[in-house]
């Protein structure tokens, strides 16, 4: 079987830039096994539906903040104090709300002890 050419698909696509972006993401897109793999462990899970994490927030809200925060704490690139330690930007790795316990993802924006108002989540 001949693959049909590039041009002549475009020419025949009724929506040209979805078909450039489904070529373009099928040939470069990639599943972020090593940030998949520290959740696991981190979360002590076997499996995690990704596909369904992904799609979640697309599902519940239409805020552009929100779909990108969620991007970026599955992909593991918040920033906590103990990364900005790390790297020098940052004295201390301790938890903003408490100031004792190693801020880390899983404990991100958790407080540990009870906040101005009373409450821990």
């Amino acid at each position: 079987m001949k693959h049909e050419p590039m041009t002549s698909k475009l020419e025949k696509a009724r929506k040209a830039s979805q078909l450039v972006y489904e070529v373009l993401v099928e040939k470069k897109g990639s599943l972020p096994a090593k940030s998949q793999e520290k959740w696991m462990s981190d979360c002590n899970c076997t499996e995690i539906n990704w596909e369904a994490a992904h799609l979640l927030t697309r599902q519940c809200t239409n805020s552009s903040r929100l779909t990108e925060f969620q991007f970026k704490l599955l992909n593991r690139r918040i920033p906590t104090n103990s990364f900005l330690q790390k790297i020098g930007l940052q004295e201390s790795g301790n938890c903003s709300f408490c100031g004792v316990e190693l801020e880390t993802l899983i404990s991100f924006g958790i407080p540990t002890k009870p906040n101005v108002f009373g409450l821990r989540l």
